[in-house]
């Protein structure tokens, strides 16, 4: 939705660095009814954005949006716009909404990743924490049950847990949960979680390291604990999170990226919708405009089939109560229903239908990061944008038997050609720092251009690398609609020869997925 491109004009992001970032995805209240309100958070490079869909003293479905940063205290400020006058995401090239002049205050004040408190317009105090669906919950926090992708930041090792609940007890007030983990060199409880009924607050996780030397233990808070990703410290009183997991989802098809998408055609205040999927059901949230300009809110839960299609019912609540309502009751379901089907081209493009409607394109929406474009892949006669891939990232194959943090830094291909290629000219190329590991290395290049005065060079809708794992090597290929700000993909195939022939790569390749480390 390109309303939240206005708003961030309005930001600075060269301020103090927050001490927490929040987990992404669906938020809700401790006292939410069925059918209630929520909020929907992003986060990138310290700018998060928020969606709340809730509803208005009438019982009428309202959304608002607001991006803001977290400051050093962990708190979150945000105005709140509603808009008006709007067209259905459906419509092609639908026009501009406005905004409603009057704004009401969001403060967010965050406890930890996955835990804060709400206040609107200064309202009473309500517990905020995601919504763990797809996955079992005990006492608030999520079955840790699944494979794990883990980076530990102070030692700069990684590697594969697949953790599965070992023992379960009770004490008086004292649970103890212990999960251990199927990896044959590894034994004892790899993650023991601690609850103390009497003293929620003390509750904790602690993971035994079991590639550190040291013997370093680390605690990771139930603030900090989440379904997705968990956050930790390998010292109770270090104040930074150097040790973070990433759940991994083996599912054979390919799954959308989580985040706020939009339609290629969204005008500068328009529609959206959002996808998060978790145990690996999706959530599908679409803000949009009814036939007289009103904005509404609709939802949906299915899962991906093998060919990367959703098709599921989505539903219209109504006479629902606010969020910041102490007595929330509630809400009711349109009797007409409608079909939504998405059809996945990528982890971050995908086609949009409702009803059997012509589809339309969407993309993950990319903010408060470098966005780049290319002429190799267009989108309604509109060059394709990515993000840029920068920084660190936790590397994982796919039958995740080889893990490895890279730290991907921007080199310009052209530096050192005389005269410079014009093929090349404008392209992102990015490369791993040889100082982290002189064994492995690899870059890649995405292009920009498709010709040069009258010259038409090839066309490829990919960027095109190298693998080095001494001492074999092997070509990788990165679609540009699977690069994510989060996280994005690398298909390869194999290191048996030296032939560059990226036409025989493809999503049916081998391949390494990489989940960006804050």
């Amino acid at each position: 939705m390109k309303v939240f491109g206005l708003l961030f004009l309005l930001l600075s992001v060269n301020g103090a660095k927050a001490i927490v970032k929040p987990a992404d995805g669906l938020w809700h209240t401790a006292d939410d009814p069925a059918i209630g309100s929520g909020l929907v958070l992003t986060t990138q490079n310290d700018l998060t954005l928020i969606s709340l869909f809730t509803y208005s003293e009438n019982g009428e479905n309202i959304w608002y949006v607001g991006s803001g940063q977290i400051d050093e205290e962990g708190i979150l400020e945000v105005n709140l716009y509603q808009t008006q006058d709007g067209q259905n995401l459906l419509i092609e090239h639908p026009q501009s909404a406005t905004h409603i002049d009057e704004t009401d205050l969001l403060k967010i004040e965050f406890l930890g990743s996955n835990r804060a408190t709400l206040q609107i317009n200064g309202s009473e105090v309500k517990i905020i924490t995601p919504l763990h669906f797809g996955h079992d919950i005990s006492y608030g926090f999520p079955d840790l049950s699944g494979q794990w992708a883990v980076a530990n930041l102070a030692t700069n090792q990684s590697y594969v847990l697949d953790l599965s609940l070992e023992f379960e007890g009770q004490l008086g007030s004292q649970i103890q949960y212990c999960y251990v983990t199927a990896n044959s060199n590894i034994s004892g409880c790899i993650v023991s979680c601690h609850i103390n009924l009497a003293y929620p607050n003390t509750n904790k996780c602690v993971f035994s390291d079991p590639h550190d030397e040291g013997g370093l233990v680390t605690f990771v808070g139930f603030e900090n604990l989440g379904n997705k990703k968990l956050q930790g410290k390998t010292q109770a009183t270090n104040t930074d999170f150097d040790f973070q997991l990433f759940r991994i989802n083996q599912a054979p098809n390919i799954l959308p990226n989580d985040g706020h998408w939009r339609t290629v055609d969204d005008p500068d205040v328009g529609s959206g919708l959002v996808m998060r999927t978790q145990g690996g059901y999706t959530v599908v949230l679409i803000y949009s405009y009814d036939e007289a300009g009103k904005p509404e809110w609709k939802i949906a839960s299915g899962q991906f089939d093998e060919n990367g299609l959703f098709s599921a019912e989505l539903f219209t609540p109504f006479g629902g109560s606010s969020i910041q309502n102490m007595e929330p009751f509630v809400a009711q379901i349109e009797p007409q229903s409608q079909t939504i089907e998405v059809q996945l081209d990528g982890l971050e493009l995908a086609r949009l239908s409702i009803d059997g409607s012509a589809p339309k394109m969407i993309q993950n929406y990319n903010f408060g990061t470098g966005v780049f474009s290319t002429d190799h892949y267009m989108l309604d006669d509109n060059a394709f944008n990515y993000p840029d891939q920068t920084g660190r990232w936790l590397m994982v194959n796919q039958d995740l038997s080889v893990s490895r943090l890279v730290n991907f830094s921007y080199f310009d291909p052209n530096w050192s050609a005389t005269p410079p290629s014009p093929r090349i000219y404008g392209a992102r190329s990015y490369r791993v720092n040889r100082n982290d590991d002189n064994d492995f290395y690899l870059e890649f290049t995405c292009l920009k251009i498709l010709s040069y005065d009258f010259f038409v060079y090839d066309v490829v809708p990919y960027c095109t690398g190298r693998l080095f794992e001494r001492p074999e090597s092997a070509d990788i290929k990165f679609y540009f609609e699977d690069i994510g700000h989060r996280k994005f993909r690398g298909y390869f195939d194999g290191f048996d020869d030296d032939e560059r022939n990226f036409e025989t790569i493809d999503r049916n390749s081998e391949y390494f997925d990489f989940y960006r480390v804050d």
